[in-house]
């Protein structure tokens, strides 16, 4: 079952649709307070919940706090396909926007005991990538750097199928900014030399990115992203890429023909920007992930 946070029913509607299609039907008392279904959920799976602690149980809060997020989580995943928990679309709802919301704060301080670097702003001192786009332009490029500004300023959505750990997700910035040094060559239509070297300034405007990310073991008690796929559009672009054909008006003139074609060629060839951003994004989760527990990953979104 897939749970979306922007999907609301009112709760009559969903009371005689859970009964009409016999899909868990909610007692009378779903209309009570969140707590008086989570509290109780809680207290089962972690007796110690509630009590009061000693000092050194204290210190072990946030780990035993990950613990029961997971847990709840396990928990709401054996409902799917029996009897769903009162509540729990809300519950989950709660659950990923928080998700979303410390997503947004670990961009930008990073988490230096994992590994995980800062993303918002984004700098890498030397990337080089391989695009292909349907035959109509392809090249390689060296950046050094690359400088990304914006990736932290998402409006999102985050669903869970809690069957499959599959997470479609959504996400709309209204513009991002792009720049450093470049390096690249590659053939329009296989057939014209595109090369050029110099700084540059890209910055595309409404630009939304869509795609899913599952998350499975992988066979040796950590975490792998198993199957990821984004696909990226944008409204419109504004570039000042210097250095286009060893520079000057040509250089001034293809500028001019980027910004019109490239959101027609996001959209009329997803694939190659959909290869490209998967070829950089699952290497990099996959390292972080080799060495992580679900727990682990908790811990880090619920600090």
């Amino acid at each position: 079952m897939l749970f979306d946070s922007k999907t609301k029913m009112s709760p009559a509607h969903d009371k005689h649709h859970r009964r009409a299609t016999g899909i868990g039907v909610l007692n009378d008392n779903a209309s009570k307070p969140i707590n008086a279904t989570l509290l109780p959920m809680a207290g089962l799976i972690c007796p110690t919940f509630g009590r009061k602690h000693s000092p050194d149980q204290l210190n072990k809060a946030p780990k035993m706090r990950t613990g029961l997020i997971v847990m709840v989580l396990m928990a709401f995943s054996a409902t799917v396909g029996v009897h769903e928990v009162a509540g729990q679309n809300i519950i989950l709802d709660a659950i990923m926007r928080r998700i979303l919301e410390n997503l947004r704060d670990l961009m930008r301080t990073g988490n230096p005991e994992t590994g995980m670097p800062i993303l918002a702003p984004y700098n890498n001192p030397d990337l080089f990538i391989n695009a292909s786009f349907g035959g109509l332009l392809d090249f390689d490029a060296r950046f050094t750097p690359m400088n990304i500004i914006g990736l932290d300023t998402f409006v999102g959505r985050l669903q869970v199928d809690l069957a499959s750990l599959r997470f479609p997700f959504e996400f709309n910035f209204a513009e991002i900014t792009a720049n450093g040094f470049y390096d690249a060559n590659g053939r329009l239509w296989g057939l014209i030399p595109i090369f050029g070297i110099g700084d540059f300034f890209v910055r595309p405007r409404d630009v939304v990115a869509t795609g899913f990310a599952t998350i499975t073991d992988n066979g040796h008690g950590y975490l792998m992203l198993s199957d990821f796929s984004i696909s990226l559009q944008i409204g419109s672009l504004e570039s000042n890429i210097q250095g286009l054909l060893l520079g000057g008006e040509l250089s001034d003139v293809l500028n001019a023909v980027i910004q019109d074609i490239v959101p027609s060629v996001l959209r009329n060839f997803p694939d190659g920007m959909t290869n490209l951003l998967n070829a950089l994004v699952v290497p990099i989760a996959n390292r972080f992930l080799a060495t992580r527990t679900m727990e682990d990953l908790m811990g880090l979104l619920f600090p």
